[in-house]
């Protein structure tokens, strides 16, 4: 039997955190998905989720071959942008969004070794060939800049009205 948060009965569990670990890139319904966890939420409460970002490096890089792009296995692969709005739609107020991932140069690199076919711009090749210290630093600069595909959000419960009340998607 599954359980969806979106399905969960009243009364509300009043939550002080929630998690969802890659989660959010498998639903049907994101927006609806954040506003059930903002309903089981105790006013001020946190939610920490993980997910995958279109926008991350590897991603971009790799596109058709990546090995995140699976469909219809992860059917929500969103950039920086639509998770910062979809938050901004749902019951929860955006506290941080980043990408801490690690794994973005060694995800292109260990894929350009395993299938030689693969053409990588000369750009993207002299980083991902080059030496530990600048695989490293181009790392931490896609961390820095919200490059990574690994997003990790944080939001709370605030007591306030959707942004949009008219939109009767937001609350329901």
């Amino acid at each position: 039997m599954r359980h969806y948060v979106e399905a969960m009965p009243e009364p509300k569990i009043g939550a002080y955190f929630i998690t969802a670990f890659e989660v959010l890139e498998h639903v049907l319904d994101p927006l609806s998905f954040l506003n059930a966890i903002g309903s089981q939420l105790q006013d001020h409460g946190l939610s920490m989720l993980t997910t995958l970002t279109v926008t991350g490096f590897d991603i971009q890089v790799l596109w058709d071959r990546s090995k995140s792009v699976h469909p219809p296995h992860h059917i929500n692969l969103m950039s920086i942008a639509g998770l910062e709005k979809l938050v901004a739609r749902s019951q929860l107020d955006l506290v941080e969004i980043a990408t801490p991932g690690e794994l973005d140069v060694d995800i292109v690199r260990n894929m350009a070794n395993e299938q030689t076919d693969i053409r990588l711009p000369r750009f993207v090749s002299s980083i991902i060939h080059g030496d530990d210290n600048l695989r490293n630093n181009f790392q931490s600069f896609l961390k820095t800049n919200r490059l990574s595909s690994h997003v990790r959000i944080c939001a709370r419960k605030g007591q306030h009205l959707p942004k949009d009340a008219s939109d009767q998607s937001v609350r329901k």
